[in-house]
């Protein structure tokens, strides 16, 4: 399944490789320390609890809004999810996925 479509009562399916995206929009960000998103950034992104962190340049859409690209797409990333950036070990902040690129 690669998506769901309420308004219309879709169920998009396809293989396995349609699950992975490149790039998400993040939303409703907090940060713990300061961070500047005047210029994009190299720094480390974590979608689930258990996944190993992945390698994002982050850089600003608006004031209130991130695109994220990733280094490698990952699998079955999903709006809602929350997002959350390290710098090695040390936790930036994070937000949650708004929307995702095609592929």
């Amino acid at each position: 399944v690669l998506g769901l479509d309420a308004k219309n009562n879709e169920v998009m399916v396809g293989s396995e490789t349609a699950l992975f995206r490149k790039s998400a929009i993040v939303k409703h960000l907090s940060w713990i320390n300061e961070f500047d998103l005047s210029t994009s950034s190299k720094v480390l992104a974590k979608i689930r609890y258990r996944s190993k962190e992945s390698p994002v340049e982050i850089s600003a859409v608006d004031s209130t809004s991130i695109e994220v690209k990733f280094e490698i797409p990952q699998r079955a990333i999903t709006p809602g999810q929350a997002m959350v950036f390290y710098d090695g070990s040390r936790v930036l902040g994070g937000g949650w996925i708004e929307s995702l690129s095609v592929h």
